[in-house]
């Protein structure tokens, strides 16, 4: 079977495309019931029956039945699991998400054994939508993933804090690595923060989206995966680029009341950041002119802290 992305839907087009699709959930099904064996084999148990239930489901599927909906549920049911089990998260919160599985596959056998030829659930799913999911769960991906990366930062600046220093260049060294994760870590906390209020709105405009062709479309030109995620390269562009998406989905939302306060203070935290800026630009020259006396090894190790962002957003909203 060829290799699938996680964060996109099964394709579903073709004569085979019952026994493909069915066939591609239950290999999910099988590598999150690996992933999780030792930590939570209960689940691990349930989900490589739910596997073994699709493999056979999948190997006898007819042409007639059309699934589309059902392997959409069943597809977001595996999703949010995954995100409940790696997220380290709440053990209700993946029992549900199994029980929910459970139930959505019982409805795709049923569909499947009766060949039900037009589906009640799936008046509105065309490409747009299946685009929208797919957006949707690579923004829910990117948000783990940053929030992944903030944990390891901070863990390394607690390391460096207790870190001991003998000598006057060590204790130099330990200086610029404590702040330089410092900036890092505060960046980093106003990306999740901005993420998760992102995915926060994208959940609240979902129902409607998959009843909309329109919408999805619509949120779809707005959603630029690769420039919302590129920390490194170009972290203004992707800082701006979170700040605009969150805009026009909480406008699209039906929050225009708060636009104006948003815009006011974003216009407040570029502003501040401005003099956030030479501030640290004053202090970089002041270690710098500290340590002379090792200007190469100054130069070869120093990184500047990149600028100061303020936090736009407060708690998802």
């Amino acid at each position: 079977m060829k290799k699938f992305n996680w964060d996109s839907p099964p394709k579903y087009s073709g004569p085979k495309g019952n026994r493909r699709a069915i066939l591609e959930l239950s290999e999910r099904c099988s590598g999150l019931s690996a992933m999780v064996t030792a930590n939570n084999p209960a689940i691990a148990k349930r989900l490589s029956n739910i596997g073994a239930t699709l493999g056979i489901r999948g190997a006898t599927a007819n042409r007639r039945s059309f699934l589309l909906a059902n392997i959409l549920a069943v597809y977001e049911d595996l999703r949010g699991l995954r995100s409940a089990l790696s997220g380290g998260g709440n053990p209700l919160e993946a029992d549900e998400y199994i029980k929910q599985l459970e139930a959505d596959v019982k409805v795709l056998e049923t569909f499947l054994e009766r060949g039900v030829t037009t589906s009640p659930m799936a008046a509105n799913i065309n490409r747009h939508v299946r685009k929208f999911i797919a957006k949707k769960s690579a923004v829910e991906s990117i948000v783990r993933l940053t929030e992944k990366s903030l944990a390891d930062a901070e863990r390394n600046l607690h390391r460096a804090q207790l870190a001991v220093a003998q000598t006057e260049r060590e204790k130099q060294r330990k200086q610029r690595k404590i702040a330089n994760l410092k900036s890092f870590v505060k960046n980093r906390a106003y990306a999740v923060e901005a993420l998760t209020s992102i995915s926060d709105r994208l959940n609240e405009l979902a129902d409607t989206a998959k009843l909309s062709p329109g919408l999805s479309k619509r949120i779809n030109g707005l959603i630029k995966l690769k420039a919302l995620a590129d920390f490194y390269d170009k972290p203004m562009r992707a800082q701006q680029e979170r700040e605009k998406l969150y805009l026009h989905l909480k406008y699209i939302n039906g929050n225009e009341g708060d636009i104006v306060a948003d815009i006011e203070k974003l216009d407040t935290y570029l502003n501040d950041a401005v003099a956030d800026e030479t501030n640290a630009t004053d202090m970089q020259q002041s270690v710098v002119t500290t340590a002379q006396q090792d200007t190469d090894f100054i130069l070869g190790t120093y990184v500047v802290p990149a600028p100061k962002s303020k936090k736009l957003f407060n708690g998802g909203h």
